[in-house]
């Protein structure tokens, strides 16, 4: 999976700094949503798009999500290569640490 941007929703998304840290740690643009409630929103649109089906309308899971789902532009964050780098290292040498502990039964 190749995502493209990570959309964020909820009271953390509201913190540049967050909103930045995740762009680094994930290497894609974050943007908010212009619905706080992610979680409700969500499962509207899964209960839209059930009763969509039952009615027979056609209309499609995508094209509900594009009507309902509208990001917050001025909240959009580019990851930092140089951060993102350090963030890919620390990763991987926590894996390589988890492995050796692992690998020693110590864990």
């Amino acid at each position: 999976m190749h995502p493209v941007e990570t959309r964020l929703t909820g009271g953390g998304s509201n913190n540049g700094l967050w909103r930045q840290m995740c762009a680094d740690v994930f290497g894609v643009p974050t943007v908010c949503l212009q619905s706080g409630e992610g979680v409700g929103l969500g499962g509207a649109i899964q209960a839209g798009w059930v009763w969509s089906n039952e009615q027979g309308s056609g209309t499609t899971l995508a094209e509900i999500c594009e009507r309902l789902v509208q990001a917050v532009e001025t909240s959009r964050n580019e990851p930092n290569a140089n951060a993102s780098q350090v963030y890919s290292d620390a990763l991987n040498r926590t894996s390589e640490i988890r492995k050796a502990f692992s690998e020693a039964k110590l864990i």
